[in-house]
């Protein structure tokens, strides 16, 4: 809900910019100020972040259930006494 707060206002303030920059171009849509405004917030780009650290975390946490596989090598030399004979 913030974030929807922020948006609105980074809307108003593209609007805002666009209109007075912009003075031959077209005016822009409802849905075209919100991709701009959604475009240039940082805080969306936070949230977005978020979402993709979300994601891996779920992701690694979902690698515990698969199996496993280990492998353990192991060579040693040693020097046997020669068997003698009686």
């Amino acid at each position: 809900m913030r974030l929807l707060g922020r948006s609105a206002g980074w809307l108003v303030f593209a609007l805002s910019i666009g209109s007075a920059v912009a003075v031959a171009q077209e005016p822009l849509t409802l849905r075209q100020a919100i991709e701009l405004a959604l475009k240039h917030n940082p805080e969306a780009d936070l949230a977005r972040a978020g979402v993709d650290e979300a994601k891996a975390g779920a992701k690694l946490a979902r690698t515990q259930f698969l199996p496993q596989l280990n492998f353990v090598e192991d060579i040693s030399r040693g020097d046997l006494a020669k068997p003698t004979l009686p």
